[in-house]
């Protein structure tokens, strides 16, 4: 039995199946399919990233605000 007839016989309808699952899953067909699921994360993950930048990068800037005003006093102290 060669390669070629080995795959038609176990393997082509084997590979079929879990083509016919995998898209399945990735279809709405009434329900919400894994890549609606998918693109709902992905969406979310990038919601939450801007946010989390909108309050991060501020208290940052407002921290080395205060660290700056910190050292000149301390600095203007010690002359």
């Amino acid at each position: 039995m060669g390669e070629s007839e080995q795959y038609k016989d176990v393997c082509k309808g084997e590979f079929e199946k879990i083509n016919h699952k995998l898209d399945r899953l990735y279809v709405d067909n009434g329900n919400e399919s894994f890549q609606s699921k998918l693109n709902r994360h992905d969406l979310f993950i990038k919601k939450m990233t801007r946010i989390v930048y909108a309050i991060a990068i501020p208290m940052i800037a407002l921290s080395l605000d205060a660290l700056r005003d910190i050292l000149v006093v301390v600095f203007a102290h010690t002359k």
